[in-house]
């Protein structure tokens, strides 16, 4: 089972904060410390005084990579890699705040604690939502500008059943009436919208397909090209002289990751998640 943990991030000792912004992830011991794969790892900041960020345990047994950023000696190389998740900017993870949800200070997060769930419950409410938080997403960033994000080419089989799906019963997703509907509707930019809708207002609706398969990567790049695919259409338009409240939502056979979701938010993007068993 995971586990929600907060550590103390002494700055005499190291760096953390540059490390994370340069790295992306710091080593933390492994030493008489219970992480587990999986596990989140808040950090309160010694000089702040304050969380400010989010991180989760992704590897264990790692030779330390991060000595770069430690002011004093340190002899234990055998670490777990904690990866950045999100950062937070606001004022209501101070000491003070958090003492007014369990939070005890002092000496209690000295070493990494997890068993206080009335102050995990109000820390993870405040980094979930939008505000005050940059999320990370780095490595699917990379994935997709590597052209790794998509697989090997062509149309998997649950791609394929889920856009069919849409295409045979839009109610699903909310569309009662329309004029005209297509499968792999062609834009001037030559892109392939999966299923495409044309209202009798004029209006289009492009619907990006990911099924239960997708990769977090390859969702992360149906986000933008919700946003590339009614720039197109709304560029149509403006040519032939028209203007129509064009939309853009992503469809998924799973659900978002965390780091989705918070570029779902930032970019407006609307998204349905469908459980492909119904489907069948």
């Amino acid at each position: 089972m995971k586990r929600t943990w907060l550590a103390f991030a002494n700055r005499t000792k190291c760096h953390h904060k540059e490390a994370l912004e340069d790295l992306h992830y710091i080593n933390w011991r492994k030493e008489g410390i219970g992480f587990e794969i999986g596990d989140t790892v808040y950090l309160f900041m010694s000089d702040e005084r304050s969380i400010r960020f989010k991180t989760e345990v992704v590897e264990e047994n790692c030779q330390r990579t991060d000595l770069a950023y430690w002011q004093v000696p340190t002899t234990s190389n055998i670490t777990f890699k904690l990866e950045l998740r999100k950062e937070y900017f606001g004022n209501e993870l101070t000491e003070a705040k958090l003492m007014q949800h369990g939070f005890n200070g002092g000496r209690s997060i000295q070493h990494p604690m997890y068993n206080n769930p009335t102050l995990f419950l109000y820390i993870n409410k405040v980094f979930d939502e939008p505000t005050d938080v940059l999320a990370f997403s780095d490595a699917n960033e990379s994935l997709i500008r590597e052209g790794k994000s998509f697989g090997n080419g062509g149309e998997g089989d649950s791609h394929k059943e889920l856009k069919e799906f849409i295409y045979n019963n839009p109610s699903v997703i909310g569309i009662d009436e329309y004029a005209e509907k297509k499968m792999e509707h062609i834009l001037l930019s030559a892109d392939r919208i999966d299923v495409w809708f044309k209202f009798s207002d004029g209006s289009s609706l492009a619907v990006e397909v990911k099924s239960s398969k997708s990769s977090d990567a390859d969702i992360l790049r149906g986000l933008y090209q919700c946003v590339k695919y009614k720039a197109v259409m709304d560029a149509e338009d403006t040519v032939h002289r028209e203007s129509h409240k064009n939309r853009s939502i992503l469809v998924l056979g799973g659900s978002l990751s965390e780091e989705n979701r918070y570029v779902r938010d930032k970019l407006g993007i609307k998204v349905i998640e469908i459980i492909e068993s119904n489907i069948r």
